[in-house]
C-alpha cells in the first residue's frame, strides 16, 4: 500500500491497466439441475459473494462429468479485457473424472438456444469442434491446468491429451488448492 500502490496505479502503471480477475465455477453432470455455473470475473470481495451463490448439487449421475461445458464457455463465450490486452489468464479445473464430447442439445440446454450464434457469430459451423479443438482454443487465451484428485489413470490420460502432461497436476487433497494455484502462477 501507500506510495508503491499509487505509483502502480498511475497512467502507465500495471494496476491502472490490469486487475486480477477471478471467476469460480462448478461443473456437474448434465442431469443435474445446474450442470454449469460460473461467477463473473471480479477483482475484489465480490468474488466471495458470488462464490456463495454457486450450488454444488452432488447428485452424481454417471462417472463422466461435463467438463466440456466449462471448456466451451472459456473458449467461445468468455470475453475478458486481459485477452484484449494480449495477455493470458489462468484457468484451473479441479476434478477426478474425464469429460464428454460436445453436444449441441446440451450446449443449448445449458447456455440457451442462441449459444451457437453467441459462440461463432451469425454463421455457426455445421458441426461442433472436438473437445481437443476446444481445449486448443482455451490454451490460446488461458494458462490452463487440470488438478487431478485421486489416481484414475484414464483421467490423467484424457486431460493430458487436452492440455499436455505438464498441465495435469496430481493433488492428494483439495485443502491447499489456493496455495497450489499460487505456486503455479
Amino acid at each position: 500500500d501507500g506510495p508503491l500502490r499509487a505509483k502502480a496505479q498511475k497512467r502507465n502503471g500495471v494496476l491502472r491497466r490490469y486487475h486480477v480477475q477471478i471467476a469460480t465455477g462448478v461443473i456437474q453432470d448434465r442431469n443435474d439441475q445446474f450442470p454449469y455455473q460460473r461467477s463473473q470475473f471480479e477483482p475484489d470481495e465480490q468474488v466471495f459473494k458470488q462464490m456463495g451463490l454457486l450450488v454444488p448439487e452432488k447428485d452424481g449421475g454417471d462417472a463422466i462429468e461435463d467438463y466440456q461445458l466449462s471448456l466451451f464457455a472459456h473458449a467461445y463465450l468468455t470475453k475478458t479485457s486481459i485477452v484484449q490486452y494480449g495477455l493470458k489468464g489462468y484457468y484451473f479445473v479441479l476434478g477426478d473424472q474425464i469429460g464428454r464430447n460436445l453436444e449441441k442439445r446440451v450446449l443449448q440446454q445449458v447456455f440457451g438456444p442462441s449459444v451457437m450464434e453467441k459462440a461463432f457469430g451469425s454463421k455457426p459451423p455445421q458441426s461442433l469442434p472436438s473437445v481437443k479443438e476446444v481445449a486448443k482454443k482455451v490454451l490460446e487465451n488461458w494458462h490452463a491446468f487440470y488438478f487431478r484428485v485421486g489416481s484414475n489413470s484414464d483421467t490423467f490420460d484424457w486431460w493430458a491429451d487436452l492440455f499436455g502432461k505438464d498441465r495435469v497436476i496430481n493433488i492428494l487433497t483439495t485443502e491447499y488448492v489456493a496455495e497450489i494455484e499460487a505456486c503455479v502462477i
